[in-house]
């Protein structure tokens, strides 16, 4: 056993040991009790009789009745918690030869107690005192339950108590000498006061620390005090005779609920100073769980006052002071600096503590450690915790010195390899700049002949779209084409044939940049090859499908096209579409849709491919289009999509073909905003009614 735990236990059977000795009452038998000149306080523990009404029902008629069983010699006068009211009796006699005034005293803090003294005439003076009274009715304007009595010189005196309370039924009565009481009331206001304002100091300089240092720890510390400041006040009396004497039900029956108050940031401060949660895990898990205890008696109690709080209170502060001791031990064997504080700070009001809950539970009886015991152990328990705290601040402070020392001397020598660090790095940036610098040069040089190159493709790319063909009045088509880079991956295609149909092609070759402008290229190609050659659109595309899985079946190169022949004469566009966006003819009947009707180039060699014919009127325009006019992200990232651009179609119904590609591409664009397009757009408009003009007049002239 370490000798602070050794010094301790001592303590502790020291005064468990002495305490007896301190609180025997004197023992006598029921009788009279002489009031003799020169005494100060007469105890009249074993001189009282008592009876128990178990119903509270009797009243002092009943009570004066020779067939009162009543019990003789009250002794200690302790019944603990109790629904019963209690009747004490006792006889006095004055031998003072009328030199001493005299005063009748419950010392104890009791609800509602009244002394039946008797008059001459056979009828009985009742007053009443306790803590359920206004203090303006009591006999004498005090904290403490006093009566004034004054037994006829020489002549037995018999007077009667009758006690009903919800704190603990102890009644320890004595009769002072009322001078005697005055000196020691001004000694023991005079105590109370020191108490209160050493209290009051300590709360005033650790709210002061928090205030400027912000640590918690010292609000916790001002939250546990001032709430056992405010508990003490309201067990002594003090705001009761001085603030709410007019009131009593304000502080009737509150003591539970302070002293939970305090109890709980009792707790908060030790899990805090002593970081439980490191040093302690297991009793930081104990205290919470008294934590939760203690909040749950402070809210009952608080919205139900009843005596039942008062045994549960004094039954958890038991359990409270095994706890926090506990906790304190076991962080000071495991070495924590704060512990001794904590731990004298918590012997200091252990006794006192436990004196209190003790008597409040009518085991022990009244005394001086039993009323006073615990301010002297709390007192003084502040001021160890207030100076703990203090040091804890100072050593906080040296290590943060040491450690900032040890910092600067670290980055005093993390200077000095910097600046050895750095000499060597800049010897090796120089020798990386020059490498990087060279290797810029080359990049440039190879960037500047990939540009060239680009440039020659994107000329070669744009002489590959037509821009202007045989017996072809291109004022009937509106063509924008804008690809996503320089090299785009759209194709389009525009030529009269003998009979003066126009075909038309539309191709979108997948990816973008270099790879379609280069897919572009075998696509025209192939094109070329039989665009004259079949009639019948669909063996076209069938041709191209075969072409480009036999010849070019290893580079995977797939694209969506589709070729109309717009034949004036007959007034009908026939189609085949291999998986590409359905395009749209527009006029007097509305928007009706050309679909695709095979799917796209390059994937199936089984592939079928339908020709598809729709009329038209002199009315109608035909809008052809490729997937990036609609296949389109805003800036944040919200998809245009095929819905809304068909939408935007069906406004345009009515409009001429020129104002019709312009307006969507407009509205595309706007959509796009500060985003980045996606795809190349190609838009192709046609105006029919110009073709079949033209058509007529052609016919005209040849037949002339």
């Amino acid at each position: 056993m370490t000798p602070f735990i050794r010094q301790t236990v001592l303590m502790i059977t020291a005064a468990l040991l002495l305490f007896p000795l301190a609180t025997v009452s004197p023992a006598g038998a029921s009788g009279t009790v002489a009031l003799c000149a020169g005494d100060a306080i007469i105890p009249l523990a074993g001189r009282v009789d008592y009876y128990e009404d178990t119903a509270s029902a009797m009243t002092i008629g009943n009570i004066t009745s020779p067939d009162i069983p009543w019990n003789a010699g009250g002794g200690s006068m302790k019944f603990g918690y109790t629904d019963s009211a209690f009747w004490f009796r006792v006889t006095l006699e004055d031998r003072s030869g009328g030199n001493a005034r005299w005063l009748l005293e419950a010392g104890y803090p009791l609800d509602d107690v009244t002394l039946f003294t008797p008059r001459g005439d056979g009828t009985w003076r009742a007053r009443a005192s306790g803590f359920i009274h206004p203090i303006g009715q009591r006999d004498i304007r005090h904290r403490r339950i006093l009566f004034t009595i004054s037994p006829p010189p020489n002549r037995p005196f018999t007077c009667y108590l009758r006690v009903k309370t919800s704190t603990s039924m102890s009644v320890p009565l004595v009769v002072r000498e009322r001078d005697a009481f005055a000196e020691l009331d001004h000694d023991h206001s005079l105590a109370m006061g020191i108490f209160i304002g050493l209290i009051a100091a300590m709360l005033v300089y650790n709210l002061f620390f928090f205030i400027f240092l912000r640590d918690t720890t010292y609000l916790y510390y001002v939250l546990s005090i001032g709430g056992y400041l405010i508990f003490m006040l309201n067990l002594k009396g003090l705001d009761y005779e001085y603030l709410f004497g007019s009131t009593p039900g304000v502080v009737f029956g509150i003591s539970p609920t302070l002293g939970a108050f305090a109890m709980f940031w009792a707790v908060v401060l030790e899990q805090r100073f002593l970081n439980t949660r490191e040093t302690t895990p297991l009793w930081h898990r104990v205290l919470n769980v008294l934590l939760g205890v203690e909040s749950l008696l402070f809210v009952t109690s608080l919205l139900w006052r009843h005596r039942i709080f008062g045994v549960i209170g004094n039954t958890i502060t038991l359990i409270w002071i095994f706890c926090i001791l506990a906790t304190a031990v076991t962080a000071w064997i495991k070495k924590s600096r704060n512990a001794p504080y904590m731990l004298f700070a918590h012997t200091s009001t252990f006794l006192g503590v436990m004196f209190m809950s003790l008597r409040s539970l009518g085991i022990l009886p009244a005394s001086i450690l039993t009323d006073y015991g615990h301010q002297i152990g709390f007192a003084i328990s502040t001021v160890l915790l207030s100076i703990g705290m203090t040091g804890s601040i100072y050593r906080i402070r040296r290590e943060k010195e040491k450690a900032q020392a040890e910092s600067l001397e670290h980055v005093k020598r993390a200077a000095e390899i910097q600046e050895l660090f750095v000499s060597h790095l800049e010897t090796q940036v120089a020798e990386r700049t020059s490498e990087l610098n060279a290797a810029c040069d080359d990049l440039r040089q190879k960037d500047e002949a990939i540009g060239r190159d680009i440039r020659i493709a994107k000329r070669i790319q744009e002489r590959l779209l037509p821009v202007k063909a045989a017996g072809i009045d291109w004022s009937q088509f509106s063509i924008r084409y804008i690809p996503m880079y320089e090299l785009g991956g759209d194709l389009y295609d525009v030529v009269k044939l003998s009979d003066g149909t126009i075909r038309i092609f539309l191709a979108d070759a997948t990816g973008h940049g270099i790879q379609a402008a280069l897919l572009t290229m075998l696509i025209k190609s192939e094109y070329e090859s039989v665009k004259l050659l079949y009639r019948e659109l669909h063996e076209i595309l069938m041709y191209m499908n075969n072409t480009f899985l036999s010849k070019y079946g290893s580079l995977d190169l797939i694209f969506t096209g589709i070729v109309l022949d717009i034949d004036p004469g007959r007034s009908v566009v026939r189609y085949v579409s291999a998986g590409h966006p359905t395009q749209f003819l527009l006029g007097p009947r509305g928007v009706r849709d050309i679909g695709h009707s095979g799917k796209l180039i390059g994937i199936d060699p089984d592939a079928a491919f339908e020709t598809r014919e729709l009329p038209f009127e002199a009315e109608d325009s035909l809008l052809l289009f490729t997937d990036g006019l609609f296949e389109e992200f805003n800036s944040g990232r919200e998809e245009l999509g095929f819905a809304s651009f068909r939408q935007w179609v069906h406004e345009c119904h009515g409009l001429e073909t020129g104002e019709i590609v312009e307006r969507l591409l407009n509205r595309t664009l706007e959509f796009i905003g500060d985003g980045d397009r996606n795809d190349d757009i190609t838009v192709i408009g046609v105006r029919l009614r110009s073709l079949a003009e033209t058509f007529r007049a052609s016919s005209s002239s040849g037949g002339k």
